[in-house]
Order: structure tokens, then sequence, then C-alpha cells
């Protein structure tokens, strides 16, 4: 199917939203606080000649610790478990963010970092050219460069930025796994592989993670290709612009299909014909 991902076992594609990353010092705190509690705990009733066994456990790791057991043995007790736990949990939270979830959507790709690591699109998926509204299809993924505010539409200073995205490469190389996964577990497309014909095989699947799309103050409008919406919390998709004329509004631009039409081109400095496209954005508001 491809060169550089692979489908994972049909249990892992239908596996739920991927796991949030943790946050590792708030958890290493925590961890320290009750590690902490709970050897001062074992102090004092090590004081009152209790948990005798644990206590000579804590003198192996606890340097200046021990029997007869004081209100300085308490003092160290808590500052030696606050500092053991801190720094273990903060082991805990490394290993959980670094391996909470390899595949969270049913898709590893096997050299991630070849699809954000060129300005111009990548092909990952090794499929036939497709275009033209019929299958085999071509589909492109790209990291939006630019977003468009209609919160800040009378400000024109303020009503393009460039896009958070472009500064995460491996939040984008996730999310092209997840768009993968989800056509992947398509209805239509497990349909057809049950009948030989898996068009997902034949899907031709591209990538464009370009920061210098996104650099200017203001940045390109021509390259926004999200707008954040002033009416709710949600993404639009930016395919065309308009303008007023006699009272109602006409087609100003084809943002979309100029935007591909100047970034997607084959060797031959052809237009490629894109059939789908997914813009990947990081609005921190919407």
């Amino acid at each position: 199917m491809a060169t550089n991902y692979e489908l994972l076992d049909q249990d892992a594609l239908i596996q739920p939203a991927e796991r949030p990353f943790l946050a590792a010092l708030d958890f290493g705190i925590t961890f320290g606080v009750v590690w902490a509690l709970f050897t001062g705990i074992m102090t004092v009733l090590g004081m009152n000649h209790l948990v005798r066994s644990f206590i000579k456990f804590l003198e192996v790791f606890y340097p200046g610790f021990g029997t007869p057991l004081g209100w300085g043995d308490l003092l160290l007790s808590l500052t030696y478990g606050f500092a053991h736990g801190f720094l273990f949990g903060l082991l805990i939270g490394y290993i959980y963010n670094r391996w909470r979830a390899p595949y969270p959507c049913g898709v590893k790709l096997k050299r991630p970092g070849r699809i954000t690591a060129k300005t111009q699109p990548v092909i990952i998926s090794d499929g036939e050219a497709g275009g033209n509204g019929g299958p085999p299809y071509t589909i492109a993924i790209i990291a939006n460069p630019v977003l468009e505010s209609a919160i800040l539409s009378d400000d024109d200073d303020l009503k393009w930025r460039r896009d958070p995205i472009l500064d995460f490469p491996k939040l984008f190389q996730a999310k092209v796994a997840c768009i993968i996964s989800s056509l992947a577990s398509s209805p239509i497309i497990v349909q057809d592989t049950r009948k030989n014909d898996n068009l997902l095989d034949k899907m031709r699947i591209m990538t464009l993670f370009d920061p210098e799309l996104g650099k200017g103050d203001p940045p390109d409008s021509k390259n926004a290709l999200c707008l954040e919406a002033d009416y709710d919390i949600v993404i639009e998709p930016i395919q065309r612009t308009y303008k007023e004329s006699n009272g109602s509004f006409e087609v100003d631009k084809e943002r979309l299909i100029e935007f591909l039409e100047k970034h997607f081109r084959d060797r031959d400095d052809n237009p490629i014909t894109v059939d789908a496209v997914f813009a990947v954005t990081a609005s921190e508001t919407h």
C-alpha cells in the first residue's frame, strides 16, 4: 500500500482518541508530595518503634537517616521523599509521553521525519495518480500556513497570522497518521478491500509542510486555508473568497485551487490534480 507507512491490525484501526500528554512536571510534584508524606508517616511510626523493617530500608537509600530517630530524621525523610518521588514522577511522565501511544490512530509512519523535512510536497504513498474526481484519488495533507480570523476582520494587520502548526512538525506527523487511519477505516474502503479492490492502495497521498509559507508580517493571505469563525469556536475551510457586487456576493478568487496549482506540481512543472485536501491547523482558540 505504501512505502512510508503501514497499517496495523484491525483492532488498532478502531482505537479511540489518542492518549493526551501527561504533564510531567505536575506529575513529578504530585508524586513527590505523596511519597514525602508516606515516608514522613513511616518515620513517625518508626519513632514509636514501629515499621522497623521499613526504617532499615530507608536507611540504605537516605544518607544521614537512621536510628535512633528524631525530628531531624523526619525532616530528612520528607526532603529525600519529595526529591526521590519528584524525580521518579518526572521519569514516569517522560516514559509515558514518549511511549504513551506509539500509533494512536492505528497507523505507524515508518519515516515520519520525511514528511516534514522538505518544503516541496512529499509523496508518502505510492498509489496511482488520480484526479478529476474519480478513483484512484490524489489526496493532499497540508500544514496550514496562515490562519485567517473573522473575529479580527476589521483590522487587516491582525486578520492573518502564521499558523502554529508550522512550529510543531511532530504534531503534524501525528495528524497525518490520523487522517490516513480515518481513510483506512472508511466503510467504503473497507468494503472495497473485501472485494480485493483496496482504494487506499491506489491512492496517492501527498504532504506539504513548508514553514516558509507562513513568513511575513502580516503573512501572505493567499496561503490562508483555514478561517477562525466569529460565531463559534470552529475552523472553517477557505476554498474561495468572495466580493460584493451590486448587493450580491460573487466568487473573487479560487484560493485553494490557486494554492494547489502553485505548490503541487510534477517534475515537468505541470500542476498535479488533487481530489481532496486536508488542511491541518493548530489554532490556539478554535
